[in-house]
């Protein structure tokens, strides 16, 4: 995550603690991370059925920002290519 966010506009969570092994206080791998403030993607694919009346093309348009959203992301994380799994030592 340090990584993407030095060279991608992704917006991430700040990472405020983790643990990748089970030898901690609770007992397992865990990982806590800061809100990430925003609407979800079913909100927004699905909420003119819980919001009432919106037009179809504001439902369009919000379908069009979202999709064109996760393709930016989509291409920014394409440049990042690895041959094996794993984590990056510092």
């Amino acid at each position: 995550m340090r990584l993407l966010r030095c060279e991608a506009t992704i917006p991430l969570p700040d990472v405020l603690d983790f643990s990748p092994t089970s030898e901690n206080e609770i007992g397992c791998p865990y990982i806590i991370m800061s809100f990430a403030s925003g609407t979800t993607l079913y909100t927004i694919w699905f909420g003119h059925r819980l919001n009432g009346v919106i037009s179809r093309e504001a439902v369009r348009a919000c379908r069009t920002r979202a999709l064109e959203s996760i393709a930016s992301a989509m291409v920014q994380l394409g440049r990042f290519l690895f041959r094996t799994g794993g984590r990056f030592l510092f």
